[in-house]
């Protein structure tokens, strides 16, 4: 594959992944769950691999994207943003899916059944 078509085929894989995250009801909430990033790779063993792409928060609803072209490259960079964050993601997924999953909401009902106010 030539870079022309390379670069083609990014930009088309960059939209419509924006396209299917901007859709997701939980894309809204993302920054204040602490997802500053975003990384995805795409290729097929057709067209073989046409780059890792990283979704970058940088200010006021705008995703900077970066193309990585090779796994490696991509993986380390994914490792580095994630050693970095200060949230450990393995610990507060569970959390998210529990929340996602409505689990909690009937823990609050138990709580605020037992308080009493003045």
């Amino acid at each position: 594959m030539d870079p022309e078509q390379r670069e083609l085929l990014r930009q088309a894989m960059d939209i419509q992944y924006r396209h299917k995250v901007y859709n997701d009801p939980n894309f809204l909430y993302l920054r204040s769950m602490g997802c500053y990033d975003m990384f995805q790779a795409f290729g097929n063993s057709e067209i073989g691999f046409i780059g890792y792409l990283h979704l970058k928060w940088v200010r006021d609803d705008y995703w900077e994207t970066i193309w990585y072209d090779t796994m490696e490259e991509g993986d380390e960079v994914k490792q580095r943003v994630a050693n970095d964050h200060p949230i450990d993601p393995h610990k507060l997924m569970p959390i998210l899916v529990s929340a996602a999953r409505g689990e909690f909401k009937e823990k609050w009902t138990q709580l605020s059944d037992n308080i009493i106010l003045n």
